[in-house]
């Protein structure tokens, strides 16, 4: 084996002529033994740093003339020899990482998000094993989903592989996510042209999946609409199957119900949007001082739930 010898100001670095390395970036200390009377000398040569590691399946190679560059560079007015071998073949240690642990993980954060709600969580993707970097200490799997909205549909969670606190590789897992909750449910079959009322429906748990961004509407939202097509029994309703009254007009003055835990009062404001039953708008008092927000609850009627002290 030809081993390449470095004098360094009292200083030997034996370079092999390959060596296997672990973690995703290189140094003199992971390349070579280092010897010397100044111990603290020695430590800062084994720190130095020489690059990127070469990922799995993969070797790097560093040329003799490259190693005496960075030593010459950090340690400026030392006399270099270099004796022996001109190149340093660099293998990667591996180590690997199942699949499993990485939709374990995308699973955690999902669980995370819908804590509270019932939910049902179907992998959309194979697993698959990964090479990755043998580190000096277990791999970190991170999540950062950057929209934390609760819905149903498809989701694919990105999984953020650290190895000895630098980035490696991020993977994406996918998933079908369904909600069960309580939603209106047609009990009877209705017609097209047909007035929705509270006798038309009941709740019900119900699984909820991908609806192309539609959702069964509540049940405030069904009272008075009109089915544009007909609607069987057992069925949730969306807002492209009925035709909603418009209860609300922008710009017009509405009753506003104030609750407050026990205490109901009645008072007026502005409407800002127009509203159909079941709606979400933004009001603004009579001396228009402050703004609001209320629930359509009828014709030119909104309701204020100030919530309980």
């Amino acid at each position: 084996m030809m081993i390449t010898t470095l004098l360094l100001g009292g200083l030997t670095v034996v370079l092999q002529p390959e060596t296997r390395v672990r973690g995703t970036e290189l140094s003199v200390g992971a390349l070579a033994e280092v010897r010397g009377d100044d111990a603290a000398l020695v430590e800062r040569v084994k720190a130095l740093e020489l690059g990127w590691a070469p990922a799995p399946g993969y070797t790097r190679t560093l040329q003799r003339w490259q190693i005496e560059q960075k030593l010459q560079g950090a340690f400026p007015g030392t006399q270099l020899q270099i004796e022996g071998a001109q190149v340093v073949r660099v293998v990667p240690q591996t180590q690997k990482l199942s699949g499993t642990e990485l939709r374990t993980r995308a699973e955690e954060e999902l669980r995370s998000l819908f804590a509270g709600r019932e939910t049902i969580l179907t992998p959309t993707s194979a697993l698959t094993d990964l090479e990755i970097p043998a580190g000096q200490r277990a791999p970190e799997l991170r999540c950062l989903l950057e929209k934390r909205e609760q819905r149903a549909g498809a989701w694919s969670v990105p999984v953020q592989i650290w190895v000895d606190g630098a980035l490696y590789s991020t993977q994406w897992i996918n998933f079908q996510v369904e909600l069960s909750e309580l939603r209106p449910v047609l009990v009877r079959d209705l017609r097209r042209g047909d007035v929705i009322g509270p006798e038309h429906f009941e709740l019900r748990r119900t699984r909820i999946g991908h609806m192309g961004g539609l959702e069964p509407l509540s049940g405030p939202a069904l009272l008075g609409a009109v089915a544009q097509v007909d609607l069987a029994a057992g069925s949730t309703v969306t807002a492209r199957e009925v035709q909603r009254a418009r209860l609300v007009k922008s710009g017009e003055t509405v009753q506003i119900q104030v609750r407050k835990g026990a205490i109901t009062a009645r008072s007026s404001a502005i409407a800002k949007a127009d509203g159909m039953s079941g709606d979400r708008i933004r009001l603004v008092s009579a001396d228009k001082s402050r703004e609001i927000s209320g629930v359509v609850i009828g014709r030119g009627l909104v309701e204020v739930d100030l919530g309980t002290r």
